[in-house]
């Protein structure tokens, strides 16, 4: 919560996407602005909220092979990332009792657009998405055009359909540093909250961000860390 604005924020994080590991954050923001927008049962506010979609960094001097949720083993003992990203909603403090109702109706529209439908189907919206920005991933998908082009889209919205239909468990008021690394908390309290320095925030609000924070006297991360590089 942001007492000089008066603004609370919410950072959601999605779990494991299984199957539906295509999904991209910048496509998902796009797609499910589209879909409040054509409700039009949602506040602007609502809508606004879909730019702030981040894809997960991970940065390999944090997450520890310990934590099953955040990495997994593959074949022979490798690890590798669980696929999730976040996005941040926000909403006026005079408001919160509702936000998260409106959190919670946004998500359950989320799992609905993801089903499988006759037309204007998942996999057609972002078919569309990858010939424009993700050539590598569509080339993967289509083997070289070996695989047809309406192959291709079933596939991706059988696999998005199988994924959400089964609904989604929230859990409340975690930790931001047990499923988020210390850059992309940072650019939250950057980019969303408006914060220029650690200085701005209470240890309250440091509790929040880092578990132990007060307790164990946690030390806090450069306030300009750089991005981890995906091939680091």
């Amino acid at each position: 919560m942001n007492e000089t604005t008066g603004i609370v924020h919410w950072c959601v994080v999605f779990g494991s996407f299984n199957d539906a590991w295509m999904i991209k954050a910048n496509w998902l923001g796009g797609y499910i602005r589209t879909v409040l927008s054509s409700l039009k049962i949602f506040d602007s506010n609502d809508i606004l909220h879909t730019a702030s979609y981040y894809e997960f960094n991970i940065r390999s001097s944090e997450f520890s092979v310990d934590s099953k949720w955040k990495r997994v083993k593959g074949p022979k003992n490798k690890i590798k990332t669980v696929s999730r990203m976040n996005f941040v909603f926000s909403c006026k403090k005079s408001e919160q009792n509702l936000g998260m109702i409106r959190l919670k109706k946004i998500l359950d529209t989320i799992s609905w657009s993801m089903g499988t439908r006759p037309h204007n189907t998942v996999g057609e919206a972002m078919y569309s998405h990858l010939e424009k920005y993700e050539q590598n991933i569509l080339k993967y998908l289509r083997v070289d055009d070996t695989i047809a082009e309406e192959s291709v889209k079933r596939k991706i919205t059988e696999a998005c359909d199988n994924t959400f239909k089964k609904g989604f468990n929230i859990r409340y008021h975690c930790h931001l540093n047990q499923f988020m690394v210390d850059y992309d908390i940072l650019r939250v309290l950057k980019n969303n909250m408006g914060y220029s320095s650690w200085s701005d925030l209470s240890d309250s609000d440091l509790e929040i961000c880092y578990k132990g924070y007060i307790t164990k006297k946690i030390n806090l991360p450069d306030w300009n860390i750089e991005e981890e590089s995906w091939n680091d």
